[in-house]
């Protein structure tokens, strides 16, 4: 009896005092990693977990969390090309107040602090200011239309 509870304690050492451990890519779970102050890496550059909220997990090969030095490392497969999006933006020549991105529209600061996975980038359209006149606010620069494929 005393063998088998030594066994236990010790399985449960081993167990929950493990400081590196591999956690599914699930963008709602990891944002309680950017609220206690952990350094979230994806192919070793560093990102907060909002700037991957297009990226999908069938891309993403593991995410290990270190406890000890607080990070959270996420590796994509070798074939995979991930794009943030001011790489984006610095090849567009013309500023845009909006990107809409599969219908959805989202701020510009978004846009240029996310990644992409770049082969998935499909269909760029520029609409002018002032072909625009449907919407409530004022437009002073373009908007830009993505069909991303992820």
């Amino acid at each position: 009896m005393i063998k088998n509870v030594f066994l236990l304690v010790i399985l449960m050492m081993l167990l929950g005092g493990c400081k590196v451990h591999q956690v599914a890519f699930d963008l709602n779970k990891m944002r309680y990693y950017d609220k206690n102050n952990y350094s979230v890496f994806i192919n070793k550059i560093s990102c907060k977990v909002n700037d991957l909220s297009f990226l999908d997990k069938s891309i993403i090969h593991k995410s290990v969390v270190d406890k000890e030095h607080k990070t959270l490392q996420i590796k994509t497969f070798d074939n995979v090309k991930i794009i943030k999006g001011n790489e984006i933006a610095d090849k567009l020549y013309y500023k845009f107040d909006m990107v809409i991105i599969n219908g959805l529209p989202h701020s510009p600061q978004k846009f240029i602090d996310s990644y992409f996975v770049k082969n998935s980038l499909k269909n760029f359209k520029r609409l002018s200011k002032d072909s625009i006149q449907i919407l409530c606010r004022p437009f002073y620069n373009d908007i830009l239309v993505i069909e991303y494929d992820y």
